[in-house]
């Protein structure tokens, strides 16, 4: 798709990254502002509005006709909502979930791979069939001969179904979180409001749910606790204005790293590792299209329609990657810890074999490889 986009709108090799530039840059704003408004406004409302504003741009980038800039800023825009739905997904999910079931919690990266496999196979009855033909000038280069062929609106409109479809996708499934499925806020978070009767009816109705025996907590006794803890109720502006102080003052004890050499030395590690496969994963997402393209024109394969077909096989492993690190972290003498080192080792060996790849197949391979390691993570 990024591919279509760069030949219709004659961008050059230099400005190719810009888009992911500003994918990353809405994902990291997106995080961090949901991050703290999920605590204001609860997570209900956060995992649809993110949800929907997502799918709204996800739309929208089907518009711009050779605006490059147009479409970096509405992915930029789009990217948003998708940073802010990721870790609100693992909260939910973490809050409603049984003590003796958190580790489930790490199944909802499986679903990321079979998401690129999906959006792989839709972009290859889209994308890679209503296309230009590969290396043909935009419409919009200077010096164009007459009636000289050219990549231009009419003859590429693939990518745009392709962004048409997945966003319409995408509202379909706000349409069904909002609409058809109950989604009941999380008891965590009206406790947090002072909010007991609703945590109390929430509890009752999952209880219900499951077909287990009601909860035999009241009303009563959370009141009981918060005159024991000297915790009276405050308003809404107060508890909101306290999160947002609680906040950045988290931010305060990051110094406390600084005073001792082991935390020092494992927050430097994990850091270095959370950014591999960051850096890994965008390489996959972002460039292996491109590389992959110019690989199989060089080799006179069917150029833009095998493209996608290995772009379905490279990620089919990473499903199995995140079964595997279901039982990985669970294991007693591996854990998350050593499944984190072992991960991050693997990546960091598939990375160097990167370098010494020069034919597609061997992309696939190392792809394979990569993805299935780093979903494990």
């Amino acid at each position: 798709m990024a591919s279509a986009i760069y030949q219709e709108m004659g961008v050059p090799d230099a400005d190719t990254g810009n888009i992911w530039a500003c994918a990353n840059a809405g994902l990291a704003v997106g995080a961090l502002f949901w991050g703290l408004i999920v605590d204001v406004i609860g997570r209900r409302w956060a995992f649809n509005l993110t949800c929907l504003i997502t799918s709204v741009f996800g739309l929208l980038l089907a518009a711009p006709m050779y605006n490059y800039g147009a479409i970096c800023g509405i992915y930029f825009l789009a990217s948003l909502g998708l940073g802010g739905n990721i870790p609100i997904d693992a909260i939910i999910a973490h809050e409603f979930l049984p003590q003796s079931r958190r580790n489930l919690v790490t199944l909802l990266s499986l679903w990321q791979p079979i998401g690129v496999v999906v959006a792989s196979a839709i972009s290859f009855g889209t994308a890679a069939k209503y296309r230009c033909i590969p290396d043909s000038p935009s419409c919009r280069a200077p010096g164009l001969a007459p009636g000289e062929y050219c990549c231009g609106v009419s003859n590429n409109m693939g990518w745009r179904y392709d962004a048409i479809v997945l966003g319409g996708m995408t509202l379909v499934i706000f349409f069904l979180r909002y609409v058809v499925f109950t989604f009941h806020e999380s008891p965590k978070f009206l406790l947090s409001r002072h909010r007991d009767a609703e945590a109390i009816e929430v509890l009752h109705k999952i209880a219900k749910f499951n077909k287990a025996p009601p909860p035999t907590l009241t009303v009563e006794q959370l009141e009981e606790i918060d005159i024991k803890a000297g915790t009276p109720p405050l308003a809404a502006t107060e508890l909101n204005k306290n999160v947002v102080k609680n906040f950045f003052s988290n931010f305060k004890s990051l110094k406390g790293l600084f005073t001792n050499r082991l935390q020092l030395m494992c927050f430097t590690l994990l850091a270095f590792a959370y950014m591999g496969d960051y850096w890994s994963f965008n390489l996959a997402g972002s460039f292996l299209p491109l590389i992959l393209l110019r690989r199989n024109i060089s080799n006179g394969a069917t150029t833009v329609t095998e493209t996608y077909r290995q772009y379905i096989y490279i990620y089919l492993p990473g499903i199995i990657g995140a079964i595997l690190g279901l039982f990985s972290v669970s294991l007693p003498l591996v854990g998350r810890k050593w499944s984190l080192v072992f991960s991050a080792l693997c990546q960091g060996i598939a990375m160097a074999m990167y370098t010494q790849v020069y034919n597609t197949a061997g992309v696939s391979l190392y792809f394979s490889l990569l993805q299935h390691v780093q979903i494990c993570t």
